[in-house]
This record gives C-alpha cells, sequence and structure tokens, in this order.
C-alpha cells in the first residue's frame, strides 16, 4: 500500500503572494487548502485537507527618495530653487503622512523661505499657482506623490561650493481600521517603517557669466568731442573653475550712451557682422539700444560684441 500526496501549487503560490505584498489591503482573510491524490490497494482516492487561515496584518512602510539626479547648482539672491521628492506609501492600508522640513545644522548657508509644496497636477514639475503648499497627505496603500521643497537663496558673498543640506521627513500617523469589524482585534501592525527621511543639497556654481565693457576712443587728438568715434567692446566668458562648464541661452542688451549716436552696421559678435534688424542673425539694434543673443559659451572661450557709437 502507498500514498502520494500532491499539494496544489496554485494554492500554495497564491497564499505566499498574500503573504509577502505589502499591498494587499490589511485585514484580508487569506485561506488555502491541500489536494491529495493517493492509492490504496491499486484504487486512486482524493481527498482535501483543512484549511488553512490568517489574516493581512497591517503594514506600516513609508518611503521618501530625493529625486534629483545631483545637488541644485545655485547661486547668489536666486529665488524659488526646488528640491524634488518622490513619497511612497508601501504600506497595505490609508496612512496620514505628517511633513516637515529639517535643515542640516552643518550646512555652510541656510536657505530663506523654504516651503513644502505638492505636485497638485502630477506633471512632474513645479507650478505656481496650481501647486500648493503642504503640512500632511493623505495616501492610499502602494500610492506616491511628488513633493517640492522650494527656497530662496540668500544674498551673500560666495566663493563657490558651498553646500546646503535640506531633509524630507515623512512620518506615519498610521491606524490599524479595518472593513471587517469582527476580526479587528486580530490584526497587528507591522512596522517596516514608520518614518523615513531623505536629504537634497544645494550647492552655489563655482562658475559664473563675466562681462568685461571697455571703450576705445578713435580720434586723432585722442581725446573725445563732437563727432569723436567710440568703439566699444564687451566681453563675455565664463569665470571661476570654467572647465566642463556651459552657460546657454544668453541675451545682452546695451543702451546706447546719452550724447551719442549709434554707428548703423557697426554691430559685431566675435568675427561676424551682425545686421541692424530683428531677423535671423544673432543681433539688431532697435530703440536706442543695442541686442546681441549668444547661444553658448563653454569651458575657457571667450564671444566678443563690438558696436561703435559717435559722440554728438
Amino acid at each position: 500500500m502507498y500514498i502520494r500526496y500532491l499539494y496544489s501549487l496554485l494554492v500554495l503560490v497564491s497564499v505566499y503572494s498574500f503573504l509577502y505584498a505589502k499591498g494587499t489591503a490589511v485585514g484580508t482573510v487569506v485561506s488555502g487548502n491541500a489536494q491529495i491524490v493517493y492509492a490504496v490497494e491499486g484504487m486512486e482516492y482524493n481527498s482535501t485537507s483543512n484549511d488553512d487561515t490568517f489574516i493581512v496584518d497591517r503594514v506600516v512602510d513609508v518611503d521618501v527618495v530625493w529625486e534629483d539626479s545631483k545637488a541644485i547648482e545655485v547661486a547668489s539672491n536666486e529665488k524659488r530653487r526646488i528640491l524634488t521628492f518622490l513619497l511612497t506609501n508601501r504600506g497595505n492600508g490609508d496612512d496620514n503622512i505628517s511633513l516637515e522640513i529639517e535643515h542640516n545644522s552643518s550646512s555652510q548657508f541656510l536657505p530663506e523661505n523654504m516651503q513644502l509644496f505638492y505636485d497638485t497636477n502630477r506633471n512632474g514639475y513645479f507650478d505656481l499657482p496650481d501647486d500648493k503648499t503642504i503640512t500632511d497627505v493623505n495616501l492610499s496603500a502602494d500610492a506616491n506623490i511628488t513633493l517640492f521643497i522650494v527656497a530662496d537663496i540668500p544674498d551673500g558673498n560666495f566663493t563657490g561650493g558651498e553646500k546646503a543640506e535640506e531633509f524630507l521627513v515623512a512620518t506615519s500617523e498610521y491606524n490599524v481600521s479595518s472593513p471587517n469589524e469582527d476580526i479587528q482585534a486580530e490584526i497587528d501592525i507591522v512596522l517596516r517603517q514608520e518614518k523615513d527621511r531623505a536629504s537634497g543639497s544645494y550647492v552655489v556654481r563655482d562658475y559664473w557669466l563675466e562681462s568685461v565693457k571697455s571703450a576705445i576712443v578713435d580720434s586723432e587728438d585722442n581725446a573725445t568731442h563732437t563727432g569723436t568715434k567710440i568703439t566699444y567692446t564687451i566681453d563675455l566668458f565664463i569665470g571661476g573653475k570654467s572647465e566642463g562648464k556651459k552657460i546657454e541661452n544668453i541675451v545682452l542688451i546695451d543702451a546706447i550712451p546719452e550724447s551719442t549716436q549709434y554707428v548703423l552696421g557697426s554691430l559685431r559678435l566675435n568675427d561676424t557682422s551682425l545686421s541692424d534688424k530683428n531677423d535671423s542673425d544673432a543681433g539688431m539694434y532697435s530703440e536706442r539700444s543695442i541686442e546681441v543673443a549668444v547661444p553658448k559659451i563653454e569651458d575657457s572661450e571667450h564671444h566678443r560684441i563690438f558696436f561703435d557709437v559717435v559722440v554728438e
């Protein structure tokens, strides 16, 4: 006589998936049994084991992640600079989660007007007036939300490289409520992560846009008087640690000085003459101002803008 046992893999897989899936709702009753096939004296029989039942406990698991790929580069007196975080409820119940910002006291400067906003329209970007300030949020199981720390950079004499580190702290105010009140007392609380924090940082740029304006007087007596032509040069380059750095979308506007007249056709960018019209090239003259667009400056490049005026 022999007996062979065949357990239903489907039942077992279902049981284990319920056991380890944090998103399974708290209070869920999980039940399973084994199907048995056996033979006695050459005859095959079928049998079913007793039901094994357990109740899914309350899992509390809060997760905060800083989403920016690196420290956010800032400069003195910049406004509304943003650190981006993702808050996820990895537990299996609705959680009310309190939120706060903590400043690392070892930071080299203190950002001003720090506020916490949430991504109201869920587009992944900080938008005013759509995005609103927030101090706590209710998240359902497995849900997430994008949050922004928004701060102003103080007006200071920075040398570059100074850092400020800010923590986003999320704390679950969990409960153990279940739709099935009859099993309420049987539900345990599993605190995987009741509180989580993630840090993001600002770093003051160690490079910046430099502009140097100079003038050459073109007259036989080297004096400035009516009819004297003056050539202005504006030199644009990256100051500080320029290697590997880039500044883009530069637009320079310079007003023609009082008591002088712009010399039509004198506008140049590097070795290229520019028309005075608002056309496809990089420069124009309008309403006693010149305007020149420089797409980018990289590394140790210098871009020079030239124009002439005549003293009236």
